[in-house]
Formats: C-alpha cells, structure tokens, sequence
C-alpha cells in the first residue's frame, strides 16, 4: 500500500495526513525538529544497521517512485526578472 500511496495520492492529501500525524504527536515532532542535523544523521544510519531488510525496501521504493515520478528534483531558483528586464544575476552584477 505505501508504494501505490507515494505514487497515485494527490499531494495535498499527503501533506494533510502529515500534518495530522504531528498534531497526533507534538513531542516527538517538536524533538525531531529541535535535533542536529548529525544526530538526525545518526539516528537514520542506526536504523540501517539494525534493520537493514526494511532498509533495502525502503530503498528499493525510493528508487521506484523518483523513476516514476521524474527522479530527485533540486532546489534551483528560477531567476527573478525586474521591471526593466534584468534577471537578479544581472542586477546583483
């Protein structure tokens, strides 16, 4: 069910059943959120190495949805282009 979820779910469905787990959950959330990034790091490595079965599922779904979905997309900002036709990069110039 969570691979045929990632795939065909509308995302803003998605994003409202996150949103209810961290209202379900607000300490957890809130001490995920409040972590370093390197404990998060560590935490995510250690469930690796003790479950490393579900680990390869989950790396086998990711591979499946970004294939499907159009892979990873990064965060590249389109540039913003004035009244007078410069994009940011020509003005910051």
């Amino acid at each position: 069910m969570g691979l045929l979820w990632r795939l065909f779910a509308p995302k803003g469905l998605k994003r409202a059943r996150r949103k209810a787990r961290k209202v379900a959950h607000p300490v957890r959330t809130a001490s995920w959120a409040l972590s370093p990034r390197p404990v998060k790091k560590a935490r995510r490595a250690a469930f690796k190495v003790v479950h490393p079965g579900e680990a390869l599922e989950f790396a086998a779904e990711n591979q499946v949805v970004r294939a499907v979905r159009g892979g990873r997309r990064g965060k590249t900002a389109s540039p913003v282009v004035v009244a007078n036709g410069a994009t940011s990069a020509q003005v910051r110039a």
